[in-house]
């Protein structure tokens, strides 16, 4: 799912001058841009990285460029009225944030409808080309570095939420079966040849990204060892040891040829 932020602005020119203001605040006109987020506040890892970015764009302009974010509406409700059947949004955090372990118990885990994140901003195309060249970097600084910041704080607390919606929310998870992973492969490709048909720049796209994913991929398996052999021997349930082989009782073991000699004894009698 690409996590997404929408920018509408409108440039608002003024002329101010502070002294020992960076030269960039000195030459750049005051502008205010509005941003709408694909997600809701509660969602500080996702929107709150939309914060960032404002922040980052403001603190580099000495506020000559403020960008003020906005967010949608929640999803919760509606599963929980019953108008939808299941919902899915992002991953452990913001499931839990959402409040969807209030109305819903059981998990699927694993699909490639999801199998990668990126932070995406999308931007009102004749508002970005005006802006001064100066602007533009400070736009491309602040989003390389909100994005960086929002994947380093991801891995810590999705898996923190991950095992808090086991042990607190008691959220049951399962593995989505390969059969409907293999549908799922299945439908796509019909959908990418639909697509590819009716619109040249989707398939001129689609065969870009495949044409990377086949370069990349190849590389990422052959050179990137899997983890899960070093996560079975180092947290695995560990094999129990072979209980050790009890040695026979020497007082059993003295009884037998006293045994035999007494047979042996009665036999010789009989004769």
């Amino acid at each position: 799912m690409k996590r997404r932020t929408f920018l509408k602005g409108t440039a608002l020119a003024g002329s101010s001058t502070l002294i020992a203001a960076p030269a960039i605040a000195q030459s750049a006109p005051e502008i205010k841009w509005r941003l709408t987020s694909s997600f809701p506040k509660s969602l500080d890892t996702i929107f709150g990285t939309a914060q960032l970015f404002a922040k980052y764009v403001a603190e580099a302009t000495d506020n000559k460029f403020q960008i003020r974010v906005f967010a949608p509406g929640e999803i919760v409700p509606a599963l929980d009225r019953g108008l939808i059947d299941a919902a899915e949004f992002n991953n452990a955090t913001s499931d839990r944030l959402l409040g969807f372990p209030d109305v819903a118990k059981n998990c699927m885990l694993q699909s490639f409808h999801q199998c990668s994140e990126q932070f995406e901003i999308l931007f009102n195309k004749s508002k970005y080309d005006a802006l001064p060249a100066k602007m533009k970097a400070v736009i491309a600084g602040a989003t390389e570095a909100a994005s960086a910041d929002m994947s380093w704080k991801a891995v810590d607390r999705y898996s923190k939420d991950y095992i808090e919606l086991q042990t607190k929310d008691n959220v049951k998870f399962y593995k989505t079966p390969d059969s409907i992973l293999q549908d799922q492969l299945k439908l796509w490709s019909e959908i990418l040849e639909k697509k590819s048909a009716e619109n040249p720049l989707f398939k001129e796209i689609v065969e870009s990204q495949k044409a990377f994913a086949m370069r990349a991929v190849k590389w990422d398996q052959d050179t990137n060892i899997s983890r899960r052999m070093a996560v079975n021997h180092f947290f695995g349930a560990k094999p129990k040891a072979a209980a050790p082989k009890k040695a026979a009782p020497k007082a059993a073991a003295a009884k037998k040829p006293a045994a035999k000699k007494a047979a042996t004894k009665k036999a010789a009698t009989k004769k």
